[in-house]
């Protein structure tokens, strides 16, 4: 009689282990989720780079595991670290790195700042980006401002466009500023011409553009 005693409470814990251990696995999924969407929702550049807090999370699941024998004394730390990760998250904006940039060794790099409302917000990553790289040697073309008047407005645009010159006056920066001047009325293409030191004009037909004015510039 105490042997199916004992088989019936084996069962028992069992049964109550597999229910534990399914009700941990998805919590800590649910958890894991969760938090890559709101992270790449608040701190863009994760949006680009998913599989970074992927992996964050399946190497702290590794190390929890290895460390069971402290799991008591370990446990008292994690809604610590889960509030200030939460608070990072949530004041992400405020703090200024909603729009944080990784430094990137390649040379090559297709930006935009796409339509509508998105043009707007993506402005400030975009000078974020710039910035990054102001103190290395590259060329950027901008190409072209005539999509940033039509899809930000005059203001919008000419104000993105002298920040940009501003973070680029240096020389190890070479900046190419395109406007298709026909898609403009001459106000207009004057405001934006005003800011440079240097236009090159290509007119229809042309394979050689021409010099309007002779002064160097830091950018042009």
């Amino acid at each position: 009689m105490s042997h199916f005693a004992d088989i019936k409470e084996h069962l028992h814990k069992s049964k109550r282990t597999f229910w534990e251990l399914f009700l941990l696995s998805f919590i800590a999924l649910f958890l894991e989720l969760a938090i890559i969407r709101w992270l790449s929702s608040e701190i863009r550049i994760f949006a680009y780079f998913k599989n970074l807090p992927l992996m964050a999370a399946f190497l702290g699941f590794g190390i929890g595991f290895w460390l069971h024998e402290k799991s008591d004394r370990l446990l008292l730390w994690f809604p610590r670290l889960l509030l200030f990760l939460v608070i990072l998250i949530a004041y992400a904006s405020r703090i200024g790195i909603t729009h944080v940039v990784f430094i990137d060794p390649r040379q090559y790099f297709l930006l935009g700042i796409g339509f509508g409302d998105h043009a707007v917000q993506s402005i400030p990553s975009l000078l974020k980006t710039i910035e990054a790289y102001s103190n290395s040697s590259l060329t950027i073309i901008f190409d072209s401002v005539s999509h940033f008047i039509l899809t930000l407005g005059t203001e919008r645009a000419h104000s993105f466009v002298r920040q940009a010159l501003e973070l680029t006056v240096s020389n190890k920066i070479t900046a190419v500023f395109l406007i298709n001047s026909g898609a403009h009325d001459k106000k207009t293409v004057s405001m934006f011409e005003s800011l440079f030191d240097l236009e090159l004009a290509l007119e229809s037909g042309a394979r050689v553009p021409e010099i309007r004015r002779g002064v160097a510039p830091q950018a042009y």
